[in-house]
Order: C-alpha cells, then structure tokens, then sequence
C-alpha cells in the first residue's frame, strides 16, 4: 500500500477549531475543522501537544475576539479578568509573539455568557461573583455551567443538593422569594453567525493587515493559500485538502492553486 504524502505544514486556527473530538459532545450541526496533522515541525508539534493537554475538555477553540462577540463580554473585560485570575482561558501562552495568546474552549464561552449576564445584566457586584466563586471552586463539576443559577436581591443563589434548598452561595441563607433564573444560552445560533460566509466570499482570494501576518487567504477565513498550494504540492487533491479544511469549497481550493503572485506581506 503506497504511503500517504505527509501534511506539508501545520494549519492556521480558524474561527472554530476542534482539539477534542473524543470528547463527544459536539452539538449537531456544528462543524469543525481537524487537528494539525501530527507530521508537522517538531516545535509545532510539541506547541499542538501542549494545547490539547490542556484544552482536553474543550470541544472547540475560541480566539478572544471571537469569545467577546459570542459571549457579550467586552475584550477589555476578558484581559481584566485574566489579568486578575478571577476567569482565565483553558490555554494560555506567555510568550508575545505567539498570535493567539489566549484560547477558549466551547466550555468557556458557556460559562463566560453566564457571568455576562450575571455581571453586565444583573449588575452583581465583582466582590460577591469573587467569593461565589470560591465557594465553587470546592465543589465538583464546573463553577458557572454544572449547576442551576438563580439572582435574588443581586445575590446568586442555587440549589443546595446537601438539603435540596435554595439558598444565597455565599450567606446559605435560604431563598424565599421567587428568583430569577440564569440561563446558559446556547451557542450553536451564535457559532453559526461566527462562521458565517456569504456568497460572495466563496472562491474569492483577499489579504488583511490583520489576519495571517499580511499574507493572502480565502475570503471569510484566515486559511493562508500558500497552505493550500502546500497541500497541492504534497500530493493533496482537492477533496482531501477540504476533508483537511471543511469549512472551504471546491471553488476556494481552484481559487487559491489558480492565484499567482506571493502570499506573504508585501
């Protein structure tokens, strides 16, 4: 059996990226692109690794832009936060250079929409969401998303399993009034507005300063063409190179090998 051409290079993170296909719980409909192909560059590799250590219970990574636009949260709220240790990203890279510093599961943004109802929309105070979460932290299971919420009196109260009560987290005081409930939306509607592409970015080749260092992609991604001409020159056809990037189309891969001209910066 002829041994498959390896991948040419790793792949740049798109919108939506799956680092834990084996977790399964995916939501139907959603669609992901496939992990860097494992013959990368040893340092990549390594980096790719790290990432999904520790992003094992993540179904999707999320840069922070994206994470602010799906969740509400301002960027500078998302820094604060990190900044400040009260909500960090699942991965997070120290160094400068690196273009996605901070990356957030599917997870993350759940919990992140939760706090921004609680924080922007509830007005509850930064000291109160603090020790409710310390008051989590020694529970099992996620902190804003494994249990039911509920705001009296700009308080967050939940049920106590121990005595099946609500009560205020932080006081135990048991709730008698009728609170309000604090929902974790779901994101599908949103991811599909995300990854949205028009018709008129379909098999279309454009550059922006701020996507891939300059360097030419497709329209409505920030998949690189040289990353499709590597493919091609690995002895990639067209169908494989979409099975290596769904979101693209047979008219995005003839775009991209058709294009001449350089593809980094000017």
């Amino acid at each position: 059996m002829a041994r498959e051409p390896n991948p040419p290079h790793p792949k740049p993170l798109p919108p939506v990226v799956e680092t834990a296909r084996q977790a399964g719980v995916a939501e139907p409909g959603e669609a992901f692109a496939q992990a860097p192909p494992a013959a990368a560059p040893a340092p990549v590799r390594k980096a790719a690794h790290e990432a999904r250590g520790r992003a094992a219970d993540a179904i999707g990574a999320f840069s922070e832009e994206h994470a602010s636009k799906l969740t509400g949260l301002s960027l500078r709220q998302l820094r604060h936060w990190d900044r400040i240790g009260f909500f960090r990203a699942s991965v997070v890279y120290d160094e400068p250079r690196v273009p996605y510093r901070r990356i957030y599961s599917f997870r993350d943004l759940v919990a992140l929409r939760v706090l921004n109802d609680l924080r922007n929309v509830q007005k509850i105070s930064m000291d109160h969401l603090r020790q409710v979460a310390e008051e989590f932290a020694r529970l099992p299971g996620d902190r804003w998303t494994s249990r039911t919420l509920w705001v009296v009196d700009k308080k967050v109260v939940w049920r106590n399993p121990g005595i099946g009560r609500r009560e205020e987290v932080v006081s135990r005081q048991a709730v008698l009034d009728i609170p309000l409930r604090i929902a974790a939306a779901s994101m599908r509607a949103r991811l599909v507005e995300l990854n949205a592409r028009g018709e008129d970015k379909i098999g279309k080749v454009v550059r922006h300063r701020f996507i891939e260092h300059n360097q030419l992609v497709l329209a409505g991604t920030r998949i690189p063409i040289s990353a499709i001409k590597s493919f091609s020159e690995a002895g990639y056809d067209a169908g494989r190179i979409i099975k290596e990037y769904p979101d693209l189309t047979l008219a995005d891969v003839r775009a991209a090998l058709a294009h001449e001209g350089d593809s980094a910066a000017a």
